[in-house]
């Protein structure tokens, strides 16, 4: 079963981004072109049915592979982006933050691309129910928090 994405996840992408929550990091040596999940989703789940479909749908170009300048500025993205996100002293933590990016971008089958679009749309899937049980947690401690201000008032 892939997983599929609902019109509340599609509803509660767009209202984080009408109101400023969807904040996105930005740097001035970097030029951020920033896909949403919802797009990138659903764009690799219309290339999986055309497959499936036994449409011929060509490999992207690979090219040569990144450069040295595109392996930097994906570097000054993520430091600008952490530091935008609240990690301001990430450098501090390297490991931790190596950790968040292995479990973010798990290993995808070497396989046919049918099998490396499916692992792709489950991570994406996962990363979306990730966000959902990320923004319940915050809204939990923000009760918390507000119940033991309301004691020590």
């Amino acid at each position: 079963d892939e997983p599929t994405l609902s019109s509340e996840d599609l509803a509660a992408a767009q209202s984080r981004r009408l109101t400023g929550d969807d904040v996105r990091p930005s740097s001035s040596d970097v030029e951020l072109e920033v896909e949403d999940l919802e797009v990138a989703y659903a764009r690799l789940l219309k290339v999986k049915q055309s497959i499936e479909n036994g449409e011929n749908v060509p490999e992207p170009d690979q090219g040569e592979g990144p450069t040295d300048e595109d392996t930097q500025d994906l570097g000054r993205w993520m430091a600008a982006m952490l530091q935008r996100q609240g990690y301001i002293h990430w450098w501090q933590h390297k490991s931790a933050i190596r950790a968040l990016a292995l479990n973010a971008f798990p290993k995808i089958r070497d396989q046919p691309r049918i099998a490396r679009l499916s692992d792709l749309l489950g991570m994406l899937g996962a990363h979306f129910e990730l966000e959902r049980t990320w923004a319940g947690h915050k809204l939990s401690h923000q009760e918390h928090f507000a119940e033991i201000g309301s004691i020590y008032k």
